[in-house]
């Protein structure tokens, strides 16, 4: 996946051994020098930067790290709903969605109403 940021949060169990707790969530956009983040904190652009700032609203796409229980791996999509600049939402959205249809060829899209 290259350089990225995460999120850590709770959102889905995991599908092998039902863990409920908080995960970690791989993400490109804003910094994505391994910078860890959770849902409502702003975003920080300083350096190696995908995307860019000031948008009203964004959609990302994120992926799980691996179960910190079981180690399974989680091959569900997720977006990340930025807002303004700051992390509003992480919501899983299943395993059969196509990534390219939903956030297009960069893996995010602007939606400024």
């Amino acid at each position: 996946m290259g350089l990225y940021s995460r999120i850590h949060a709770v959102v889905a169990t995991c599908a092998a051994c039902g863990y409920k707790d908080e995960r970690v969530f791989q993400f490109k956009f804003a910094d994505k020098r391994l910078r860890d983040y959770r849902v409502g904190d702003p975003l920080l652009w300083e350096a190696n930067v995908e995307g860019e700032p000031g948008h009203m609203r964004v959609i990302t796409s994120a992926f799980a790290e691996a179960c910190p229980q079981c180690g399974a791996e989680d091959n569900r999509l997720y977006q990340v709903v930025i807002e303004q600049d700051h992390i509003t939402a992480l919501v899983n959205v299943g395993d059969e969605v196509n990534e390219l249809a939903v956030f297009g060829p960069d893996g995010y899209r602007y939606e400024d109403y």
